[in-house]
């Protein structure tokens, strides 16, 4: 039996086989009698379509592009031919009395040694210099300058500027920081293809059916072992990057050199918030991190995500996470619009120059103003929020305040699937140097939905209900 079928975006042919083959033996267990030995094979379908005639396909291509070329050759050697030959005056007197010199158009685009046909001969004149230049250029025309030409016309807006359009996804299994134990800045051809495999073997493990229950797990527990009893999404709700980024580079931070955040300053030290997933840390007030929290007495206590007021990876910067890894950019001639589809916030971004908002003006997102340099579209972001932090390493973790940051992005369009988007964070109050980061984006296909997240949010609501519950049972 065959099934056709997309892969979802970012799924790559391993992925899609490991969770294939996972389906393969539970059906083998379940039912032995009719599956012991069956397997499943992921094809992509130009190969099951073109079957054994794929060998000869390509080779009539290949026959069809050298007969195109040894054509193009002929022509172009004749267009450059009739294009090089000199200008010949034939009759200098009659030149002279119009008052143009007899020597005006004697020039020549060959060396000078070239010996010119004789007065009143037909025809143009080239040497065999000028046949070997034809060829050679008839080599690159035809494949080089249409290439070119098409990919131009096609990354450029109407008015000229780069285009930067469309749904981009930024997951990637690579880190923000380099592992302490690491020593390199990119990972071998070997390593890398371990690491995906091993990340793609632990995603299909994890989409393997859960323990079959027939009663509730006992009630009750302490700390971190009462929030793993509450549970919360299994893997088929993840979307965690199970590729390193294309240059096999160890971390994300690409400056300082060392591929870690640099050390913090007194105050970065003392604004530092870690919470956790599994239970309430001690977290001081205004709470900044993302994701977790630190009691229930009001919605207060909890992260900004929790709250939905702005997505735990959205940023500014936007940084890879667990779910919801795409943004969406928009262009005018005069603004840019950066949709995040986590918590479908939007950055609205003038281009033409005008100064940042007064600073007693804060934002969750901060006020950015951009422009162009060269290719590249530059984005700077001030008055941020002091209910934010300068900088969020993940979605637990909350480092200083946005009152000091200033977040410099850059985002350029590297081919046609490829946007590459780095962020400089300088906050000097904060971190005792400036950091670089780049996370390469690749073009997504697939539209990009609301995520409505206030309208969904019975997480918060019943948090708070549920410690308002246990407090009428003391």
């Amino acid at each position: 039996m065959g099934v056709v079928a997309k892969l979802k975006p970012g799924v790559s042919l391993a992925t899609a086989q490991a969770e294939m083959d996972g389906i393969a033996r539970r059906q083998a267990e379940r039912y032995p009698e009719t599956n012991r030995g069956r397997e499943i094979r992921v094809v992509p379908l130009r190969e099951q379509m073109a079957g054994g005639a794929r060998n000869g396909v390509l080779l009539l291509s290949a026959g069809t592009a050298m007969l195109l070329l040894v054509a193009s050759a002929n022509v172009a050697a004749l267009l450059l031919a009739r294009w090089s030959a000199p200008n010949v005056v034939r009759n200098p007197s009659r030149s002279s009395a119009v008052g143009r010199s007899p020597f005006r158009r004697r020039w020549y685009h060959g060396p000078l040694r070239r010996r010119r046909r004789p007065a009143g001969s037909a025809g143009r004149c080239f040497d065999m210099r000028t046949r070997l230049r034809a060829a050679a250029l008839a080599a690159v025309v035809p494949m080089g300058f249409a290439t070119a030409v098409a990919g131009q016309t096609a990354l450029r807006t109407p008015d000229g500027q780069p285009n930067l359009q469309g749904v981009w996804d930024f997951r990637t299994m690579t880190p923000l920081q380099r592992p302490e134990d690491q020593e390199r800045t990119f990972l071998t051809e070997e390593e890398a293809a371990a690491a995906e495999a091993a990340a793609n073997a632990r995603r299909a493990a994890l989409l393997e059916p859960s323990e079959v229950r027939t009663e509730l797990l006992p009630a009750g527990g302490t700390g971190a072992e009462r929030g793993r009893r509450v549970g919360g999404y299994n893997d088929f709700w993840l979307d965690y990057g199970t590729n390193v980024i294309e240059d096999r580079r160890t971390s994300l931070i690409i400056d300082p050199p060392d591929g870690r955040l640099p050390p913090l300053t007194p105050a970065g030290e003392r604004l530092r918030q870690i919470g956790s997933l599994a239970e309430d840390l001690p977290i001081e007030r205004p709470v900044r991190v993302r994701s977790a929290g630190t009691g229930a007495d009001a919605p207060e206590d909890r992260g900004l995500a929790e709250r939905c007021l702005v997505g735990f990876n959205s940023g500014p910067p936007m940084m890879p996470s667990g779910y919801n890894n795409n943004m969406q950019l928009f262009q005018t001639r005069g603004h840019v619009v950066i949709l995040n589809e986590m918590v479908h916030d939007a950055r609205i971004i003038p281009l033409d120059g005008r100064p940042h908002l007064p600073e007693s003006v804060r934002q969750w997102m901060g006020d950015s103003r951009g422009r162009w340099e060269g290719d590249t579209l530059v984005v700077e972001t001030t008055n941020l929020s002091e209910l934010t932090g300068s900088f969020d390493p993940s979605a637990m973790q909350a480092i200083g305040t946005g009152l000091t940051v200033t977040l410099t992005e850059r985002f350029t369009r590297v081919d046609a699937d490829t946007l590459l988007y780095e962020y400089t964070v300088d906050d000097p109050a904060i971190f005792t140097r400036p950091f670089t980061v780049a996370v390469p984006m690749r073009r997504n296909d697939e539209p990009m939905f609301e995520y409505a997240c206030h309208e969904g949010n019975y997480g918060l609501l019943n948090i708070l209900s549920g410690a308002r519950a246990e407090e009428a049972e003391q």
